[in-house]
């Protein structure tokens, strides 16, 4: 509901979905026993999209920094290199812009370590759209 609220231009809507949608998943007692936390990959991307769209309001970039740290950790949980490299790239994009470069170089050697090109790409466009781990 909230990707189709970005897709018709209403991104104030659902950067308060995706935000509600976020609540859920940390304060849902049953959260921490899903096999399958792929759920968690479309709320983080997309509260990306929308804080860097600046429909969210986070002068320290705080809140960007701890959805980094989380998505990273909801993808080494759910185990697919697929969500973990795209977490960790997104992550060291974060870094690199915020100037902690130390960070950046280190989730990006993570990147390096993970992501084959032949194995990899294809399911990170059909989960994210576009490979930008490859970028």
């Amino acid at each position: 509901l909230a990707k189709s609220h970005v897709n018709i231009g209403e991104p104030k809507v659902a950067a308060s979905l995706f935000q509600t949608c976020d609540t859920i998943l940390s304060k849902a007692p049953a959260s921490e026993y899903l096999k399958d936390r792929t759920i968690y990959f479309s709320v983080f991307s997309g509260l990306f999209i929308v804080i860097k769209g600046g429909h969210i309001t986070d002068p320290k970039n705080l809140y960007e920094q701890d959805l980094a740290m989380r998505f990273v950790e909801q993808a080494r949980l759910h185990g697919d290199p697929v969500h973990i490299t795209r977490a960790l790239a997104m992550q060291s994009l974060l870094f690199g812009g915020l100037g902690k470069f130390e960070e950046a170089l280190e989730a990006q050697h993570r990147v390096e370590e993970l992501y084959d090109a032949e194995t990899l790409s294809e399911g990170i466009v059909k989960a994210y759209a576009s490979d930008r781990v490859a970028q």
